[in-house]
C-alpha cells in the first residue's frame, strides 16, 4: 500500500484519490506522469507527491541520499529566511503532554546562541513553568534591544503554540508574545525546509533532516519520549545528573536547528 510505503507528505486523503487511478505504491507514484494528475488532486500537489516518491524510490533502490532546491517563490521556503544576526537564538522545548490533570508541562526551554552557548530554563511544576516562560520572553525582548534584527529559530510549530498557550493560561506576557509574532521574530525552519527543497527522506522532521548535516549526536538521550521518562525520574529522585542528561539532548536539538 502507498500509505505503508511512507511517501512524505502523502496522507490518507491523497491515498484515497490516488488509488482509483491505480497508484497504490511508491513505485507507481514515482512512475506516474506528473502532468496528468488523477481526478480530485491539485496538479501542483500531484507534481510534489510524484517528485517526493521519485526521490525516495531512488534512495531505496540505490542508497543515494539527495535533495533538490525548489524554485524560489515570494514568502515561501528559503525566502522566509532572514539575514543572519549575531543576536540570533535557536530554541527548543522539552514538554510532557500528560503531566497532570491540567495538561502538559514544558519542563525545559533550551536556548542556544550563534556561538553555541547553551542556556536551559527549567520547570518542575506549573509555578516554575510560568517563571521559565516569562524568563524566555523577557530574554528575547532584552536581546532585541541590543540586536534589533535578531530572530528566534525553531523547528516546527510547537514552540510558538506553547508561547501562545502559556501567555493565555497564565495571563502574563500576552502583549510581549503578540509583539514577537507581529514582528516575525520567531522563524519556523520546518516551513523553510518544506517550501524550499525536496529530499529523499520519509519525513521532514528535524531528526530525519539531520542526515544532510555535518552534525553527529553524542547525548545519551536520542528522542523526546526518553526525555520525558528521564524528567519523571528526576522528579522522583531529584538527581541533578538526570537534568544534565536531558540538557545534553536538548542542546543537541538546538545545535541541529542551528546547523
Amino acid at each position: 500500500m502507498l500509505f505503508r510505503s511512507g511517501v512524505a507528505g502523502c496522507g490518507s486523503r491523497q491515498i484515497l484519490k490516488l488509488a482509483p487511478a491505480g497508484i497504490t505504491t511508491m513505485r507507481a507514484l514515482a512512475g506516474a506522469n506528473p502532468s496528468d494528475p488523477p481526478p480530485g488532486i491539485n496538479p501542483e500537489t500531484f507534481e510534489k507527491l510524484h517528485r517526493q516518491a521519485a526521490l525516495q524510490l531512488e534512495r531505496h533502490d540505490t542508497g543515494k541520499l539527495e535533495f533538490v532546491l525548489l524554485d524560489p517563490l515570494p514568502e515561501r521556503g528559503l525566502a522566509l529566511l532572514p539575514d543572519p544576526s549575531p543576536g540570533d537564538i535557536f530554541f527548543d522545548i522539552e514538554g510532557n503532554p500528560f503531566w497532570d490533570e491540567r495538561g502538559s508541562l514544558e519542563y525545559l526551554w533550551g536556548l542556544l546562541d550563534a556561538d553555541q552557548t547553551f542556556m536551559p530554563l527549567w520547570a518542575d511544576d506549573h509555578l516554575s513553568e510560568r517563571r521559565a516562560f516569562q524568563g524566555l520572553v523577557d530574554r528575547v525582548h532584552a536581546r532585541l534591544i541590543e540586536h534589533p534584527n535578531m530572530h528566534v529559530y525553531h523547528y516546527a510549530a510547537y514552540e510558538v503554540s506553547a508561547l501562545r498557550r502559556l501567555a493565555g493560561q497564565y495571563n502574563t506576557r500576552e502583549a510581549e508574545v503578540d509583539d514577537l509574532l507581529t514582528r516575525h521574530v520567531l522563524v519556523d525552519l520546518l516551513k523553510v525546509v518544506r517550501g524550499g527543497l525536496a529530499a529523499s527522506v520519509p519525513g521532514y522532521g528535524l531528526k530525519e533532516m539531520e542526515v544532510f548535516l555535518s552534525f553527529d549526536r553524542h547525548a545519551e538521550i536520542r528522542d523526546g519520549g526518553t526525555s520525558i521518562i528521564e524528567h519523571e525520574r528526576y522528579i522522583q529522585t531529584r538527581d541533578p545528573a538526570v537534568l544534565d542528561t536531558i540538557a545534553a539532548y536538548n542542546r543537541e536539538d538546538c545545535i541541529a536547528t542551528l546547523a
